[in-house]
């Protein structure tokens, strides 16, 4: 019935005509003040980043105003206008604005949703109460409300406190485990990644760059993450920059907006730190949709293999964002060797179809044993490799360092 858009030059003399509306001029206590004028204030609006404007919809008349704002705040954000065209008041107009900016600001992450009316305004007042709001102040005759969203903790897991966390450890083995295996690879058992998540903690105990954060409600895991914001490891260049090592949602609270209020959370402490800059690659876990969603873009690098590729997100723009960007584009290129794993069945498959074209014109018999034994001596042996060639995302050759050396690329890739 309703649907909500971003406020558009074109609904301007829409709000200027509800805000002259002789009921809402009452209820509200403010002047009227003329179309010219609110055209200059949205037009000023424009370029705020603290505040976001929109426009309620009943099929494709216009309703309704909705004033956001308080969105450079980490933690509370303000209903600071909400006005009803006199001729949609008693439908349900208000209450799907006020649902919408709770489910929205939510799903931002903030835990507090605070907005303001006057004693007088009756009608706003049970509005804002049925829909959750409690009254937290009354100050001269003006009255604050506040809803508390999501009601969830953040903890950053260290050695001091990791004994209140004893089922974590086998969760984040069991995603690693998930992960790797999505991505075509063979992991080993648990107690590696046991031991791999205890080094985790110890580093994020002792050091002032690393973070393992969990979030949870009522003392239910929600997910975790685990960043660093000052690295150097996702790619060489010559500046820090954040990074997202693992990020996780269990599987009951995902697609509810949690990954979006997780992800806002470690972004907070990106940006309080300076971290300008945040790298990742994207784990089958997550997903690139979700990171795309979030505002991270495709660096290009690694779209040769097609596999590990990195994304990349400028939390605020600094003197060395174009620095950057420039450093990472000099790294892109549509070619990659990259080391065959011998529990990467589709890898293997794709290389034997090579290695039979290599095979046919020296005369010799395929097997795709031969595939599967060059690169467990390259697993096993640090003398030894054994790479495969791609060219956007397709195996095209491959070359094996061994005692007798073979490097060979498909005929029609040669020139």
């Amino acid at each position: 019935m309703f649907k909500i858009k971003i406020l558009e030059k074109e609904t301007v003399p829409f709000v200027c005509e509800i805000m002259c509306e002789p009921n809402n001029v009452s209820a509200l206590h403010t002047n009227t003040i003329s179309l010219e004028e609110w055209k200059n204030i949205f037009e000023r609006a424009e370029y705020d980043t603290d505040e976001e404007n929109y426009i309620v919809y009943q099929n494709d008349t216009p309703c309704c105003w909705l004033k956001i704002n308080g969105l450079q705040n980490k933690y509370t954000a303000w209903i600071s206008m909400l006005v009803v065209s006199e001729r949609f008041k008693h439908q349900g107009v208000g209450k799907f604005a006020v649902e919408f900016a709770i489910e929205y600001l939510a799903k931002r992450g903030y835990q507090h949703i605070n907005l303001q009316t006057t004693a007088d305004n009756l009608s706003a007042i049970r509005l804002y109460e049925k829909s959750g709001f409690r009254l937290i102040e009354n100050k001269e005759d003006k009255l604050t409300f506040r809803i508390t969203l999501n009601n969830l903790t953040f903890t950053n897991i260290t050695k001091e406190n990791i004994c209140n966390y004893k089922k974590l450890r086998k969760i984040y083995a069991k995603y690693k485990i998930k992960s790797l295996r999505n991505q075509g690879e063979m992991p080993g058992n648990k107690k590696m990644f046991y031991v791999l998540f205890d080094s985790i903690i110890s580093n994020s105990s002792r050091s002032n760059s690393d973070y393992f954060i969990v979030m949870e409600s009522a003392k239910e895991l929600i997910g975790f993450a685990s960043i660093s914001t000052s690295s150097t490891d996702v790619i060489d260049i010559p500046y820090s920059y954040g990074i997202v090592k693992d990020f996780y949602i269990s599987p009951k609270h995902r697609r509810k907006g949690y990954g979006r209020i997780l992800n806002n959370y470690i972004e907070n402490i990106f940006k309080d730190n300076e971290t300008n800059t945040v790298l990742l690659s994207p784990d089958p876990v997550s997903g690139i949709d979700f990171w795309k969603a979030m505002g991270y873009c495709d660096t290009g690098i690694h779209q040769g293999w097609g596999r590990h590729l990195v994304y990349i997100k400028h939390l605020t723009k600094c003197e060395y964002s174009i620095e950057i960007d420039n450093a990472i584009s000099a790294l892109v290129t549509s070619i990659d060797l990259i080391g065959i794993n011998p529990y990467n069945k589709p890898q293997i498959k794709e290389v034997y179809g090579v290695w039979k074209e290599y095979c046919k014109e020296i005369n010799q018999k395929p097997h795709i044993k031969d595939i599967k034994n060059m690169a467990w001596n390259s697993r096993k042996s640090r003398n030894v490799s054994f790479q495969s060639l791609y060219y956007k995302g397709k195996i095209i050759g491959f070359k094996y360092n061994a005692d007798d050396e073979i490097n060979y690329v498909s005929p029609e890739y040669r020139k």
